[in-house]
């Protein structure tokens, strides 16, 4: 009998890898012999985190989905991003935080769906009111996840139990004060090609029929980041446009607490601009506050629904 199989969707993020990581562990220590694993590249910023602690990168999802009795999905919101080889049928649990989930695809699924600042909180908070005690690799990686999703527990997406669970977190692993700045200021430099990164970043939903993708960046200096890469930008949206019907790139710059959203092409400028309540100029807006994805996807649903 194959294990269960604990994964998030493909090309992921801290947090996805995180709770990955964390739920499996979580899994096995009940008796029930559970594995992480990911399709894809793990991001820059789980790349930093994982070589600064010596924590292992979960196997190749590839190399266990087939043998594998169950599957559970974790910060998986949508059809679009996750792999092919996963079969919905299989999945016996999603563990969720966002507002639009697609825990009505999953019909005889365990759901946890809540909406917190990180898939993160979640998972921890399972450790905690299950009293299971919780390695030091699972805890710098859930702890991180809550950080980087919730902008250092600053935007408008941090809820108390997130801070709560950070605080707690940050009790169980070799907690450095001062690397979050570090860590903000290192994923800012890329080490893949700012248009691979690009691309890996670009998340797509389909509302009513039409196509819509948001590739997301969370920096220091979004500014200087758009004056330095308009044609590699422009790029990979214009790439993105040949199978959606829009798509833009949103910037969240971690020291001025605003997003800086680029198009590449007219109609995406009229959609965003009526969808976000921007206005472009040189295929460039600013807005103030940090206004993150997850938050901007019930907008595009209801802008295109009109519910």
């Amino acid at each position: 009998m194959g294990k269960i199989f604990v994964t998030t969707y493909t090309n992921p993020d801290l947090d996805g890898v995180a709770c990955a990581v964390a739920y499996s562990e979580l899994l096995d220590k009940r008796g029930m012999r559970a594995e992480a694993g990911v399709f894809g590249e793990i991001n820059d910023e789980t790349g930093l985190v994982m070589e600064r602690f010596r924590i292992d990168a979960p196997k190749k999802g590839e190399a266990l989905v087939d043998d594998s009795k169950e599957i559970v999905l974790v910060d998986v919101s949508s059809r679009f991003g996750l792999s092919n080889m996963i079969e919905l049928a299989r999945v016996t649990e999603l563990i969720d935080h966002h507002k639009l989930s697609m825990g009505d695809e999953l019909k005889k699924a365990r759901l946890q769906i809540e909406l917190v600042g990180a898939a993160a909180t979640l998972v921890g908070e399972r450790f905690l009111n299950e009293k299971v005690d919780i390695s030091q690799k699972s805890a710098c990686l859930l702890y991180y996840a809550i950080i980087s999703n919730t902008i250092n527990l600053k935007n408008s997406v941090t809820t108390s139990r997130d801070v709560a669970m950070a605080d707690w977190l940050s009790k169980r692993f070799e907690f450095e004060p001062d690397y979050t700045e570090e860590l903000f200021r290192l994923k800012s430099r890329f080490k893949r090609p700012v248009e691979i990164v690009l691309s890996a970043e670009l998340a797509r939903q389909e509302f009513n029929g039409k196509r819509v993708g948001i590739s997301q960046v969370e920096i220091v200096d979004t500014a200087q980041f758009i004056r330095e890469n308009p044609g590699k930008i422009k790029e990979v949206l214009g790439n993105a446009r040949k199978e959606l019907d829009f798509a833009f790139l949103s910037c969240v710059d971690i020291k001025e607490y605003c997003n800086r959203f680029v198009v590449a092409d007219k109609e995406s400028r009229v959609f965003a601009e009526s969808l976000l309540g921007v206005r472009f100029r040189n295929d460039l807006a600013r807005r103030n506050g940090i206004l993150m994805r997850k938050e901007i996807w019930p907008l595009v649903k209801q802008m295109l629904e009109g519910k």
